[in-house]
């Protein structure tokens, strides 16, 4: 029997092998060749990337210090703006000093002079105090000083200095230091205690104070000085009269006047009640003062006119209740028109008598 012959197959179990090797072999070629240029590639970004990576860090503190250096910056304008300030203040302060002292060396200029003169015017006083005390070891108890009058009445005064008992009223306000109210409260608020009791215008008051018991006729004596309040000026002889011919307890009285530092307003009913408590009552009384009563605090005067005025009559009213005659010695104070009239009608209407001395009186 015939065999029948086979077919041709092309695609046959070894052609597939081939193949497949065939494939096989060229895709472990590719992958090794692809490997190599994997490392090569990776050899090659390496480097590139970290410089990258140290240009962002670059960048990066370079950002970070110029915000720094842009903080600073501003704190440096802040301080810049700070001190600008600070020295348009010191030049302002510097300015202001400079002015401060230029007024101070004026004033200070201005007090030395003062001082000068009250020094003058302490050494005048130490003298007459001295020649006073001279007169009177030499009188014995009599007079202090020799006063040239005639009989009762002193030509130059018009003062009569009669009478049995007399009682010399002493103004010891802080208005009595200077002549204006302005003066007397820019001094008084910067003068020590030894300046205000050394003021020329007060030491002229003094003074008229020895002048009257130098050349006072009557056979007792009272000194009583006021301020806010009266007091005796000797507290030795309070309440007492003193006699004339006893020169020790006289000169003592006047010793406490000088002492007295001015102060505080002017209570003259105050000073003629206490007058009143001595035994017998005073037939005189001599009031030295530069003004109606004032009420005097916190270094200006603020009682008005009809204030004053009314004080004045009730301090009239009760000496001439006790018939007592009103002499007055008036160093005027700048802007008080009402003081001498008002003293020279109280003169008048109790037999008393009223003066303004002369600046240089009474020396």
């Amino acid at each position: 029997m015939k065999r029948k012959r086979k077919s041709l197959e092309v695609f046959g179990l070894s052609f597939l092998d081939c193949i497949c090797c065939g494939f096989g072999g060229v895709i472990l070629l590719y992958v090794m060749t692809t490997m190599e240029d994997g490392e090569t590639r990776e050899g090659v970004v390496s480097p590139a990337r970290a410089e990258v990576n140290r240009i962002e860090q670059r960048l990066e503190d370079g950002e970070r210090m110029l915000a720094e250096i842009r903080n600073s910056l501003e704190d440096e304008k802040t301080k810049l703006a700070e001190v600008e300030a600070e020295a348009k203040q010191l030049d302002a302060q510097m300015k202001q000093d400079q002015a401060e002292l230029s007024d101070k060396r004026n004033v200070s200029e201005a007090k030395l002079e003062h001082a000068n003169k009250l020094q003058s015017d302490i050494d005048a006083v130490k003298q007459q105090i001295s020649d006073l005390k001279n007169r009177q070891s030499e009188n014995a108890g009599g007079n202090l000083t020799e006063k040239k009058g005639n009989e009762r009445r002193h030509y130059v005064t018009g003062l009569r200095l009669d009478g049995e008992r007399s009682v010399v009223l002493l103004d010891c306000s802080a208005s009595t230091v200077a002549d204006s109210p302005e003066a007397f409260q820019q001094f008084y608020a910067s003068a020590s205690e030894r300046e205000l009791r050394t003021a020329p215008k007060r030491v002229r008051m003094l003074d008229s104070l020895d002048w009257l018991v130098a050349t006072s006729q009557s056979e007792r004596l009272q000194i009583i000085l006021y301020d806010n309040e009266a007091r005796f000026a000797d507290a030795g002889t309070a309440g007492e009269w003193i006699e004339r011919k006893a020169g020790a307890a006289v000169q003592s009285a006047l010793d406490g006047a000088w002492r007295s530092a001015p102060n505080g307003g002017a209570n003259l009913e105050a000073a003629v009640a206490l007058a009143n408590t001595l035994e017998p009552k005073p037939d005189n009384l001599y009031v030295i003062a530069d003004g109606l009563p004032s009420d005097f605090r916190g270094g200006r005067i603020y009682n008005n006119a009809n204030y004053r005025n009314q004080a004045f009559h009730r301090a009239v009213r009760t000496a001439a209740a006790s018939r007592q005659a009103l002499h007055f010695i008036l160093f005027p104070l700048t802007g008080d028109m009402y003081a001498a009239p008002r003293m020279w009608n109280a003169a008048e209407g109790t037999g008393g008598s009223f003066f303004t001395p002369a600046p240089d009186w009474p020396n």
